[in-house]
């Protein structure tokens, strides 16, 4: 006998329909839609990828300008799994980009940024999906999609999240709470946004940047910012 199954009324949870992000974690070698434990506790798939780099004692660089986070994160026990799309080569160009970029809003800076471990890790999501925004397009609406499709069989019983279509794929949402330092990192996600349009012939195409916020304050925060 044959069971089908049927789509329920229910629908996810906002956190579990961040795809992109579960995409992400993905290429470290953690299955997102997997039991995640850490020392013998369920966790979601963030807290184990945070694991090896939260530690306040790895923030800032190393003798060859390089972040403790990065070495911490390469040496886990992450990589080298049937799962796991980055090679620690590819990590290390990423990283190379995130500290110019990082030094390059630093040069006037009374007191330089140092990141915290989210923040890094936001730069670093960051650099993989403009490396194949990019670099290949089509290639990253289809593995989204994969994605999708695999996510959608996994929750048989919850609404199916749609696929990704191409104009969705210009668009990037970052959350972080309150005070976590999202004026700073934005700033580098423009540097970023800069580097991989330039890299790849489109640098032309960007006659200008506008930086849109809720309020007043904000606005200039970030020209506070900027003037650093």
């Amino acid at each position: 006998m044959t069971k089908h199954k049927s789509r329920g009324p229910k629908t996810h949870d906002f956190r579990n329909k961040l795809l992109l992000n579960q995409w992400l974690i993905s290429f470290f070698g953690i299955d997102p839609l997997a039991e995640n434990k850490l020392r013998g506790q369920k966790v979601r798939p963030f807290h184990l990828l945070a694991d090896s780099i939260k530690d306040p004692r790895l923030e800032g660089l190393d003798h060859d300008n390089l972040h403790h986070f990065y070495h911490a994160l390469v040496n886990s026990n992450l990589f080298w799994n049937d799962l796991c799309a980055l090679s620690k080569e590819q990590i290390l160009l990423y990283e190379e980009n995130i500290v110019r970029h990082t030094q390059a809003i630093n040069e006037k800076r009374h007191r330089p940024v140092v990141w915290k471990y989210y923040q890094w890790l936001t730069l670093l999501f960051v650099e993989i999906y403009l490396d194949r925004f990019f670099g290949n397009r089509e290639g990253l609406l289809n593995d989204l999609n994969m994605f999708v499709e695999r996510f959608n069989s996994h929750w048989f019983d919850y609404t199916d999240v749609p696929p990704y279509i191409e104009d969705d794929l210009n668009k990037l949402c970052l959350q972080s709470a309150t005070g976590s330092g999202k004026t700073l990192v934005m700033h580098v996600n423009l540097l970023q946004f800069r580097h991989y349009a330039t890299k790849h012939g489109k640098d032309k195409e960007l006659s200008r940047v506008i930086l849109l916020t809720p309020n007043e304050r904000l606005s200039e925060q970030h020209i506070a910012e900027f003037r650093e």
